[in-house]
């Protein structure tokens, strides 16, 4: 046992990592692959990260591509305890650097204060450059944090924030505050941009800030919207659902507040047909919805609409536009009403 021990302490980093890489990969791709990576890693990197630990980043590495240069690990060191608040972010991309400047808001956004940031740069022996960015961060939200339940929904929101296809705002520190991912959470951000549309007083960020206070009231609301208009969720009894939410708002000191949950259930209520489980036909990627959201509301079951009152209105929304369609009657008669947004 000593001469083994001695043995392993005399390994160099090179060496440790070379048996690490052939362990997982087997002997052909092992060997492949440390050729690849041998001299790839500064010695800042073999410093700071551990032979195994390098395996796994260049299990990420080895995804990147020209079409696809972003991967990330979101987790908790091993050193931390289960409730501890420090997490750990890894970003892998392609090619260039990610600037901090970019990243910073994203990660303030989802209830993550950044505490450190490690660059390494990675130039395989093909010559192709990778960057790894390494994260320490302080989770904001008060609840107890499991990594392991909210890593795939952190990363997914996070990778679909980048691409421009979620919004990068305060709604997104739901993701680790409920069981929700980015996209059932856009529901919500729609719902909110349409209280605008209707004369709402109360701010975007405001809303955020009640729904992120509240993050129980805020999956019960997109689970009313869910069992209303998922096909596998059959009838509904609408009733005892509202019943349930007067018993939760009985709980809500703040007024503000619960005037706001309880204009979400209005809006909720009065929406009569949407497209969020439509799958988007023209994508070459299997499965994926489409990239904007429509409500049809029935405008008379929902209190303090400003007049004219038409019969339909059908909400659009997307990161890239939104707008409201008028419906006098049932025949589609109309325009938008307005958009704050200067270019549309």
């Amino acid at each position: 046992d000593i001469e083994q021990n001695i043995t392993e302490a005399a390994k160099s980093w090179d060496d440790k990592f070379k048996t690490a890489i052939v362990s997982h990969y087997g002997e052909e791709k092992g060997r492949y692959l440390s050729e690849q990576y041998g001299h790839a890693f500064p010695q800042s990197y073999k410093e700071h990260v551990l032979p195994n630990s390098a395996v796994a980043d260049i299990i990420k590495l080895e995804t990147l591509s020209a079409d696809h240069k972003l991967e990330m690990i979101f987790y908790r060191a091993q050193e931390e305890e289960h409730d501890s608040n420090h997490v750990r972010l890894k970003l892998f991309h392609k090619d260039h650097p990610i600037h901090l400047s970019d990243v910073l808001p994203m990660l303030e956004n989802m209830g993550l204060k950044v505490l450190g940031e490690t660059p390494f740069k990675v130039k395989a022996a093909d010559g192709t450059v990778y960057w790894v960015l390494d994260f320490t961060m302080l989770y904001t939200g008060d609840n107890v944090l499991d990594t392991t339940q909210r890593s795939a929904d952190f990363m997914s929101t996070f990778h679909q924030v980048w691409e421009n296809r979620l919004e990068n705002d305060g709604f997104n520190k739901l993701v680790l505050k409920t069981s929700l991912s980015g996209r059932q959470i856009s529901v919500l951000r729609a719902y909110a941009k349409y209280m605008r549309q209707i004369g709402n007083n109360f701010s975007q960020a405001y809303i955020e800030n009640t729904l992120n206070s509240l993050p129980e009231l805020a999956s019960s609301l997109y689970n009313y919207f869910h069992q209303k208009f998922s096909i596998t969720e059959g009838e509904i009894d609408s009733l005892n659902i509202i019943a349930n939410f007067e018993d939760k708002l009985e709980k809500v000191n703040n007024l503000d507040d619960d005037r706001i949950i309880r204009r979400f259930i209005d809006l909720i209520t009065a929406t009569s047909r949407t497209n969020f489980y439509q799958i988007d036909l023209k994508s070459k990627i299997i499965d994926k919805p489409k990239a904007y959201i429509s409500f049809k509301f029935e405008s008379s079951l929902i209190p303090d609409m400003p007049l004219p009152l038409p019969k339909f209105e059908v909400f659009v929304y997307s990161p890239q536009v939104e707008g409201v369609h008028l419906r006098g009657g049932k025949v589609a008669r109309g325009g938008l009403r307005w958009s704050d947004r200067r270019e549309d």
